[in-house]
């Protein structure tokens, strides 16, 4: 899986860098993945890159959609058009924040407030206290996180009704499905 927005981050490994392996290291794979490779119009660059230095090595695209909006108080679930025209106040710890505000964005909410964490943020039961204040100075409708925010903060979240989580499916770009599959079956013997 390669991000088609920063595919080689600062060309260094972890810790020093956002790279788990080296670049180099894509020789190995039986196919690439650009993930949210429609995001940006970057993908382009990329995709002609890996098809230039590893020809051999199938590559697909695919992008996050917003799929649902999630209510977990209520086990509401709600098609993510409701947010259009809506005051929102949204959190994210991430990676990078600034793509889930930029996704609410996409899909019309006003976003009247917002807060990054840093990746993997472990949050505080003062946080969620602090997060709902902010929805309700912003005189936001809604407070939004991510759907793996969700889940690191779903123990310690008291009650809000308006309190809601993204979910995004990931996609393989239409016309590319059926050669992806047909990569996944032969390499698990049903091909």
């Amino acid at each position: 899986l390669i991000d088609a927005t920063d595919p080689f981050g600062n060309g260094h490994l972890l810790p020093r860098g956002p790279l788990r392996e080296s670049a180099g290291q894509l020789a190995r794979a039986d196919a690439s993945i650009l993930t949210r490779f429609s995001t940006n119009g970057s993908g382009d660059r990329i995709l002609g890159f890996l098809k230039e230095e590893f020809p051999g090595i199938p590559v697909f695209c695919a992008d996050h959609l917003p799929d649902s909006i999630v209510f977990p108080h209520s086990d509401e679930v709600r098609k993510p058009a409701l947010l259009k025209g809506r005051r929102v106040a949204a959190f994210a710890g991430i990676a990078r924040p600034e793509a889930f505000r930029n996704t609410l964005i996409r899909l019309g909410a006003d976003i009247v407030s917002f807060r990054g964490f840093k990746d993997h943020y472990q949050f505080r039961q003062d946080d969620i206290r602090e997060l709902i204040q902010m929805k309700e100075r912003s005189g936001a409708q809604y407070l939004l996180t991510t759907e793996k925010d969700w889940i690191r903060m779903a123990s310690l979240s008291p009650v809000c009704p308006d309190l809601a989580y993204l979910c995004v499916k990931f996609a393989i770009l239409p016309g590319q499905k059926e050669d992806f599959f047909r990569i996944i079956k032969a390499c698990i013997g049903q091909g």
